[in-house]
């Protein structure tokens, strides 16, 4: 779409090789992230679930905090 509204100047084409070691591994860690991150969930309590949902608040907050207060 870019090169057809020539919003950009397109360099060089995409080739299978650049597509293969640039784009196709990071589609795919992406996918299994989302496979396994899922799979967990068929092994896990939904009390357990609960916990590691709250506890994962106050984790990123804490360290919110503590690099705010370090900054200043």
């Amino acid at each position: 779409m870019l090169q057809v509204l020539r919003v950009v100047e397109i360099k060089r084409k995409m080739t299978l090789r650049f597509y293969m070691l640039r784009i196709m591994p990071v589609g795919l860690f992406m996918a299994l992230t989302l496979h396994f991150g899922n799979t967990v969930y068929l092994y896990l309590t939904v009390s357990f679930i609960q916990m590691l949902k709250v506890s994962n608040r106050n984790t990123s907050s804490s360290i919110h905090l503590a690099r705010k207060h370090v900054a200043h």
